[in-house]
Formats: C-alpha cells, sequence, structure tokens
C-alpha cells in the first residue's frame, strides 16, 4: 500500500444565475489544501494523507502506475496524456490524444487508452494504432494478462461491457446499466465501478 495517495482535482468554474438582472459569476471555492482519505480495504488506510498535486485543469481520469512508479493520467478536454514523476512535477507525455479517457498497459508495455470513437494504442509512437472503432464514446479501460482489452461504453442504450482478445475484434459481452468504470478482480473476472 502506498504512503500517499495522490488526488488529481480538476476545478470546474461555477456560475450563480439569476432573472434580471443577471448576478456575477460566483467564484469557485478554493482547492482544499488537506484532507485525508477515509479507509479503502487493500487500497488505502483511513487517516492517509491526500495531496493535490494540480489543479487548474480542464478534467483529468483514468490515472495509471506505470512500471518505473511515475504516473500517467488524462486530461481530456486538453487531449493529452500527463506524466507524474516520483517528485510530483508534471509534465505532458503525449499531446493530440483525440480526448483520450481510460489509460492502461498491456504487456508489451504498450499505452492504450480509450479515445473520442476508439480504442488505440496510444504509446510508443512507432506501435500507435486504432484497435477498434465505437459508435458513441467509450469511457474506461483494463486489459488482462492475454492483452484482451475489457472497456466499457456507458452511451451505449443501454450501456454495455465489450472485449476485445489479442489482435481480434470488438465484441459487446454484457449490457450493463451504469457500465463506467472497469477493472478486473483476481480471478480476471471484469468488475464495474
Amino acid at each position: 500500500m502506498r504512503n500517499a495517495v495522490v488526488v488529481l482535482c480538476a476545478l470546474c468554474s461555477l456560475s450563480a444565475y439569476a432573472q434580471t438582472p443577471p448576478a456575477a459569476p460566483a467564484a469557485p471555492p478554493p482547492p482544499a489544501t488537506e484532507t485525508v482519505a477515509p479507509a479503502i480495504p487493500g487500497v488505502v488506510a483511513a487517516g492517509t494523507k491526500v495531496a493535490i498535486v494540480k489543479d487548474g485543469l480542464k478534467s483529468s481520469e483514468g490515472p495509471i502506475l506505470m512500471p518505473d512508479g511515475t504516473t500517467l493520467f488524462t486530461e481530456p478536454g486538453a487531449s493529452k496524456v500527463h506524466k507524474i514523476d516520483k517528485n510530483g512535477a508534471m509534465s505532458t507525455f503525449v499531446e493530440n490524444t483525440n480526448r483520450a479517457n481510460g489509460l492502461a498497459l498491456d504487456s508489451k508495455g504498450r499505452l492504450i487508452a480509450t479515445t473520442a470513437l476508439t480504442i488505440e494504442v496510444l504509446y510508443p509512437p512507432a506501435a500507435k494504432a486504432v484497435l477498434a472503432k465505437m459508435s458513441t464514446r467509450p469511457n474506461d479501460l483494463v486489459v488482462d494478462k492475454k492483452d484482451g482489452i475489457y472497456f466499457t461504453l456507458p452511451s451505449d442504450k443501454p450501456s454495455a461491457v465489450y472485449y476485445i482478445p489479442a489482435g481480434g475484434q470488438a465484441a459487446k459481452i454484457a449490457e450493463a446499466p451504469g457500465a463506467h468504470g472497469i477493472q478486473l478482480s483476481p480471478d480476471e473476472d471484469p468488475v464495474l465501478c
């Protein structure tokens, strides 16, 4: 278990509206400067300090831990993948990502993402490829030990979970109302969150 929890914040502008005359926009609340996590068994101990690494992003999604101890996450509103190094410094890792959202690594070390209407390899540059094209926006994904990819389509009617076997085609494997995030259990059954 890590000693600290990294929380990525995206501050959104808040506006107050009135009929006549229009009210001035309300100031966004200041970011939390210090807080602690609740207990999440097997993930984090209650009382672990939560630190804000960066605020002011357009959005933030899909954080993953890399083998070298750095963290990657997406900023869909800016079509970027950012990297946070072990010292907390942030840099752009991949640009022009077509609004990448969920991230995962396969056994070859390829960075795979859900984007506006695709599942694709974003990194390394020589491996870039579209693995599946969808008619609606996929949200999150996870890669199994055989390099198969589970992903969610929350905008499907009804929302659904799809699977792409290594080298294969995407196929719907379940309708799942409210499907959004997805992870694998230790026995590699998909778990929706």
